[in-house]
C-alpha cells in the first residue's frame, strides 16, 4: 500500500513537472509570436515609410526632370492635348506660362478630350468665353503651330467674325486647317484664304463662296463635308485655284443648280460620296481629271460627263444599272474595279434590269482584280467576267441566298444557261489568267458549294481559293470533303491552296 502511494506521488510529481514545462514552453512560444509580430509590424512600417519617401523622391525627381526639359519638348507633349487643356498647364509653373503658345497643334474642337460634350458644354453655355478664347489663342500662338482644328460650337459667332478668324489663320501660315460649324450653316468667303503654306484644308457644314482668282498654290489635300456652294462657279473656281491638289474628298456637297463640277489636272485621288440631290440623283456630275488614278463614286446623277484616261482603281456604288453602265465605260481602263453593295430598298423600277443583260458593257482590257457584291446578281457577275479577258483575282462579297442555279433565271430576270449550252463559251479569264478566288460572308452551305464548285470546275489555272462562312457549321470536315469532290482533276488539286474560315 505504501509503495503504491509512493508511486502515485512520484507519477503526480512527474506530471506536474511536465505540465510546468509545457506551460513554460507555451508562454515562451506566445512571447516569441508576439515579439515576431511586433518586429514584423515595425519592419512593415519602416518599409512603408521608405516606400513613401522613395515615391516622394521619385515625384520630385520627375518634376525636376519635366521642369528641366527644353520648352520645345514640353510644347511637343502639350500638342497631344486639346488647346484649352494645354492652356491650363500654364499655372503649373512660371516657366510654363507661355509654353502652350509654342505647340504644333491648336485643337479648339474638343476632339482630343475624353468627352466631346465636356468641351461643347463648357463653351455653349458661355459663348462670349468661346469667342474670347479663340481670339486669344489665335493672337498669342506663335509661328511654330502647324495644325489648327476649330469647331464652332456656339451660334453667337457671326460670319464676319469667322472670316476674320480665317484671315488671322492665314497670317499664321498654318500647314493644315480644319473648320467645322456645328450649330448653323455659315457663309465663308474664300477671299479670306490667302496662304502659300496651306497644304491640307478640311471644311464642314459651311456655305462657300469662291470668286474667280482664288488661289491656294500649295494645297494638296481637300476635304468638303456638307458644304453648299453659293454658285456653280464657286465649285469650278475652288479646284482651279488649287494647282497642286492631289486628293479630294467630297461628301454631301451641292450647289444651287444641283450640279457638281470637279475639274483638276493635278488630282490623283477623288472620293465623291452621297451628294445632295433632288429625287434619285443630282442633275450632273462632271469630272475632268486627266491624271486621276483612283475614284470612289457613290450615289446617282442623271448625267455623267467623266474623263479619266489615267484611271487605275475605281470603286463604284450606284443604284441604277443604266447609269452604271455609262460610268463603266469611263473607267474601263482600270486595273482594279470594286462594285459595292446595291441598296435593296430602292423601287423595283430602278433596280430591275433591261430584258437584254447589259449588251453595251465595255471590255475591261486592263482589269486584274474585280471585287463585286453578289446582289448584282449571279448572271451579271458571270456576264461581267466575259468582259475581263486578263482578270487574275475575283472577290465576291456579302453572299447570302442570291446565287441561283446556273441553268435557271435569277431573281433579276437574267438567264445564262452555261451548263446546258455547250456552244456558249466560258469567260476567257477562266481558261487563262484567273488564279485567285475569294468568297466572303457566305450563309448557305449549299450555295457556297455551288458557287465555289463553278470556279473549281471551270478555272484552269486556279491557285488559291478563300471562303468565309457566316453560319455555324457542325461538320466542318464534311464541307471541305464535298468541296474537294467538285474538282475534276484530283492530280492537280494539290496545286490549289484552299482556305475556309468558319465562325
Amino acid at each position: 500500500m505504501a509503495a503504491t502511494k509512493g508511486a502515485d506521488i512520484a507519477t503526480t510529481g512527474e506530471e506536474s513537472i511536465l505540465s510546468g514545462e509545457r506551460d513554460a514552453t507555451e508562454v515562451y512560444a506566445n512571447a516569441s509570436v508576439v515579439g515576431l509580430n511586433n518586429f514584423t509590424s515595425k519592419l512593415t512600417d519602416e518599409r512603408n515609410k521608405n516606400r513613401v519617401g522613395l515615391e516622394e523622391t521619385a515625384e520630385e525627381e520627375l518634376a525636376d526632370r519635366l521642369s528641366s526639359l527644353p520648352d520645345c519638348i514640353i510644347a511637343h507633349i502639350l500638342s497631344n492635348l486639346c488647346t484649352w487643356e494645354a492652356v491650363r498647364t500654364s499655372v503649373l509653373s512660371k516657366s510654363w506660362t507661355d509654353v502652350w503658345t509654342q505647340v504644333h497643334v491648336l485643337d479648339i474642337s474638343g476632339a482630343k478630350t475624353k468627352s466631346q460634350k465636356i468641351f461643347e458644354n463648357k463653351f455653349m453655355r458661355r459663348p462670349s468665353l468661346f469667342i474670347q478664347f479663340v481670339d486669344k489663342v489665335l493672337s498669342l500662338s506663335e509661328s511654330a503651330a502647324q495644325v489648327l482644328l476649330l469647331d464652332i460650337v456656339c451660334e453667337d459667332v457671326s460670319e464676319q467674325l469667322l472670316n476674320s478668324w480665317v484671315e488671322t489663320m492665314m497670317s499664321k501660315q498654318f500647314r493644315e486647317i480644319s473648320i467645322i460649324s456645328s450649330r448653323h450653316l455659315m457663309k465663308l468667303q474664300a477671299t479670306s484664304f490667302n496662304s502659300n503654306k496651306l497644304v491640307v484644308l478640311s471644311l464642314s457644314c459651311l456655305r462657300l463662296d469662291v470668286q474667280e482668282g482664288f488661289s491656294l498654290p500649295k494645297l494638296e489635300s481637300l476635304s468638303l463635308e456638307n458644304v453648299y456652294f453659293c454658285s456653280e462657279d464657286s465649285q469650278k473656281n475652288l479646284l482651279s485655284g488649287c494647282s497642286t491638289l492631289r486628293e479630294a474628298f467630297i461628301d454631301h456637297c451641292g450647289s444651287t443648280r444641283d450640279m457638281m463640277h470637279l475639274h483638276s489636272s493635278s488630282l490623283k485621288r477623288l472620293e465623291v460620296m452621297y451628294p445632295i440631290r433632288s429625287g434619285y440623283g443630282i442633275d450632273l456630275i462632271s469630272i475632268n481629271a486627266p491624271n486621276l488614278e483612283y475614284i470612289d463614286l457613290s450615289y446617282n446623277a442623271f448625267n455623267y460627263d467623266i474623263t479619266l484616261p489615267a484611271i487605275v482603281e475605281a470603286r463604284i456604288h450606284l443604284h441604277d444599272r443604266t447609269r452604271e453602265v455609262a460610268v463603266f465605260r469611263k473607267v474601263s481602263g482600270a486595273k482594279v474595279l470594286r462594285l459595292c453593295e446595291r441598296i435593296k430598298y430602292f423601287p423595283p423600277t430602278v433596280l430591275d434590269p433591261p430584258t437584254t443583260p447589259f449588251p453595251l458593257l465595255p471590255v475591261f482590257q486592263n482589269l486584274l482584280c474585280l471585287e463585286i457584291d453578289v446582289t448584282y446578281g449571279r448572271s451579271f457577275i458571270l456576264f461581267l467576267l466575259g468582259h475581263c479577258p486578263i482578270l487574275e483575282t475575283i472577290i465576291i462579297n456579302n453572299v447570302f441566298d442570291e446565287w441561283a442555279s446556273a441553268t435557271e433565271p435569277d431573281d433579276k430576270g437574267y438567264s445564262l444557261p452555261i451548263d446546258d449550252d455547250p456552244d456558249l463559251p466560258l469567260p476567257m479569264c477562266l481558261s487563262s489568267g484567273l488564279r485567285h478566288v475569294e468568297i466572303h460572308d457566305f450563309v448557305s452551305t449549299e450555295e457556297l458549294l455551288e458557287l465555289a464548285g463553278y470556279f473549281l470546275q471551270n478555272t484552269v489555272n486556279l491557285r488559291k481559293m478563300y471562303i468565309s462562312i457566316c453560319q455555324k457549321v457542325e461538320d466542318r470536315d464534311d464541307v471541305f470533303d464535298q468541296l474537294m469532290k467538285l474538282y475534276p482533276d484530283s492530280d492537280k488539286l494539290s496545286l490549289i491552296e484552299i482556305e475556309i474560315n468558319f465562325p
